[in-house]
């Protein structure tokens, strides 16, 4: 999953600890980029469990995204989740992906940042 993010050039590390306003952390992977002259924080875990991924799991992790200040979470899970976690995630800066989903979603997202770019330095020449 690193070498995804860092693939799209953004900073990724594993297996992170971060200090919060409240209390520290343990983060899967914490991803940090730079996009439209603005810095951005995701944090991504990665459950592996032969179970779904509850509530519960997703009301953590928003918590964890709130203390640190992070943009957006994801929480990637290979046996699925439970309606509940859906519910949790609904209409919140947490999103619940399988890790196909996760790598097509955020590759278009950065790339779609980047011709935002492209197109505002064009625009910019184009007013000169």
């Amino acid at each position: 999953m690193k070498d995804h993010f860092n693939s799209l050039g953004a900073d990724a590390e594993t297996n992170i600890r971060v200090q919060g306003v409240r209390t520290c952390h343990d983060i899967d992977v914490l991803v940090k980029t730079r996009l439209l002259d603005e810095y951005i924080t995701w944090v991504v875990e990665a459950k592996h469990w032969k179970s779904k991924v509850t509530k519960a799991q997703v009301l953590i992790l928003r918590s964890i995204v709130d203390d640190i200040g992070a943009d957006r979470g994801f929480i990637i899970s290979v046996a699925g989740f439970q309606s509940g976690a859906f519910e949790a995630a609904n209409n919140t800066n947490v999103k619940l992906k399988t890790f196909n989903e996760l790598k097509v979603d955020t590759k278009g997202l950065i790339e779609a940042e980047i011709l935002k770019t492209y197109h505002k330095r064009l625009s910019f020449l184009e007013d000169r």
